[in-house]
């Protein structure tokens, strides 16, 4: 039929639309990447930790070496800041290595082709996915949509490398999921 598309309204998300549902706008898009960052919790600027499912003593780290892996403490290499970019992405920055650098080698970067994260001063572009009632998230990295993961058959453990790995529906998710954790602020006197 030709008849005018109608708006659709979804009260639990008030989300109105008048365009086609099964078809989404690059602002729709954008909204939603940002929406879903807020939803877990993301406030830019802000320090977090973030926790590996599989082990949530485990947390990403940025080692001087430029490498990235999960560490158990909480050192200044595990504290990560999430930086708005373009269309709703991130680069994820962590200082730890700012200031032997000059903000050189601050943020987490990919090379896609051989799965491999690592420090730059340049930094991939992230998104979040939000999975499941307990709020864990899945980065992702925006050219390949391959996730952030605790590379396959590691254990966790101190220094265990991170890579990139393509989604697969029930599968090594408890290496691809993290918590976002606010680290604690001292309160001003």
């Amino acid at each position: 039929e030709n008849r005018p598309l109608e708006a659709v309204v979804f009260p639990e998300r008030q989300i109105v639309s008048t365009d086609d549902p099964g078809v989404m706008s690059s602002r729709d898009e954008v909204s939603l990447r940002r929406s879903v960052a807020w939803e877990a919790g993301v406030v830019p600027r802000m320090e977090y930790y973030l926790k590996l499912r599989k082990s949530m003593a485990f947390r990403l780290s940025a080692r001087t070496s430029g490498a990235v892996c999960v560490w158990r403490g909480q050192e200044d290499q595990e504290k990560w800041t999430f930086e708005e970019s373009d269309e709703g992405y991130f680069r994820i920055r962590s200082d730890a290595n700012s200031s032997d650098h000059d903000g050189a080698d601050s943020y987490l970067s990919a090379d896609v082709e051989n799965g491999r994260v690592f420090m730059s001063n340049a930094g991939a572009h992230w998104l979040l996915e939000l999975h499941g009632s307990m709020h864990f998230v899945a980065i992702v990295e925006r050219t390949s949509g391959k996730h952030l993961c605790l590379n396959i058959g590691a254990e966790a453990k101190d220094g265990a490398c991170v890579g990139l790995v393509a989604y697969e529906h029930t599968k090594n998710f408890e290496n691809r999921h993290w918590c976002l954790t606010l680290v604690p602020v001292e309160p001003e006197k």
